[in-house]
């Protein structure tokens, strides 16, 4: 009796592990995002760099932020340039106003990578400073600029006025009145968010497990593990689909998925970024 329950046990553990191979062989020829070239109807394209994903709604340009540097691709997923993030100018962004920097580009605006320089409308002065003329300064080129924009480093305040084509800049001498009787200069924002919040309805994921070993976790608390992979699928239009390997986490919190459907810019492509990968038709 003793034997035939042993022979019983090893049958089930065999089976099972027929049975956990089979499910393995089936999932063990679909690829990782990165190995990827193309699906039926889409193209994958690896990204240079990977950052914060922004639409330009003027530009008709993909405009992917990182660090050290902006890129920009076509709506249909092509690079196009790319410029290192000191050389640039944005409106919408502050920061991009350095008050430590002496030249900046139009490139954002126009593909331009010629280095301007910003022209001080009054020398350099934090002491003895003359109010009247800097208020008289002030209220010429608030008049007359199309764009002015207040930026803050620290104690000190700039202002930079926009005027045919040249930027001009001085040193604050008041920010508190400024602020209050003369609101910043600003064009409608140009830069719209494409970021999807969470996992899109149309991405499934289930988990494959390949290997079951004991072992304890972070705690030390013993317990049964398994080891093994995501299988991911992103349905795409035209009855296509997307359908990849993930280890760790699956869609976790380092998955980030960012589309351009027809509705914003009037385009009629379907682009969907993850992570470093642009998924184009």
């Amino acid at each position: 009796m003793k034997n035939l329950s042993l022979l019983f046990i090893l049958s089930i553990i065999i089976f099972s592990c027929k049975e956990t191979k089979k499910d393995n062989d089936r999932y063990a020829h679909i690829p990782f995002l990165n190995e990827l070239k193309e699906t039926k109807n889409y193209e994958i394209v690896p990204i240079a760099d990977w950052g914060e994903v922004k639409w330009d709604s003027i530009g008709k340009k993909i405009v992917i932020e990182t660090e050290d540097e902006f890129y920009k691709y076509t709506a249909d997923g092509i690079f196009k340039d790319s410029i290192k993030r000191d050389k640039i100018l944005l409106i919408e962004d502050p920061y991009t106003f350095n008050s430590h920097r002496d030249n900046y580009t139009t490139w954002f605006y126009n593909d331009n990578k010629t280095l301007k320089k910003f022209i001080d409308i009054l020398p350099y002065q934090l002491e003895d400073r003359d109010t009247l003329l800097y208020k008289k300064k002030h209220l010429e080129f608030y008049t007359k600029s199309s764009i002015v924009r207040y930026t803050d480093f620290g104690l000190y305040y700039y202002y930079y006025y926009y005027y045919k084509g040249d930027w001009y800049r001085m040193t604050s001498w008041g920010d508190r009145y400024i602020k209050k009787n003369y609101p910043e200069k600003l064009p409608p924002p140009r830069l719209k968010d494409i970021r999807i919040d969470g996992t899109p309805s149309f991405v499934k994921q289930f988990y494959v497990s390949t290997q079951k070993h004991k072992g304890s976790d972070a705690l030390g608390s013993l317990g049964k593990f398994s080891t093994g992979f995501w299988v991911i699928r992103a349905g795409l239009p035209s009855g296509d689909s997307l359908v990849y390997r993930r280890l760790g986490d699956g869609l976790g919190n380092l998955t980030d998925f960012y589309q351009l459907p027809s509705s914003r810019g009037g385009m009629t492509v379907f682009c969907l970024f993850i992570n470093n990968i642009i998924i184009v038709r």
